[in-house]
């Protein structure tokens, strides 16, 4: 996954937001803000509060894990 600027009113279509861990390693969970909150507003006002959110493009690639 791929961090990508966090200067953006809205996402891309191949864009999401996530809360990290604080050495942003782990994904904790997927963040969707409400329709017309920026972006960037978004995360800093999570910043603010300690809590990693960051936007990352997504990763199309197959995976096969087995049982």
């Amino acid at each position: 996954m791929k961090e990508v600027s966090t200067t953006v009113a809205t996402l891309a279509k191949d864009q999401y937001m996530a809360i990290m861990n604080k050495t942003g390693e782990h994904l904790i969970a997927f963040v969707t803000p409400a329709k017309g909150v920026n972006v960037t507003h978004f995360i800093e006002a999570m910043a603010d509060k300690g809590v990693n959110v960051v936007i990352q493009t997504k990763d199309s690639t197959e995976r096969t894990i087995d049982l």
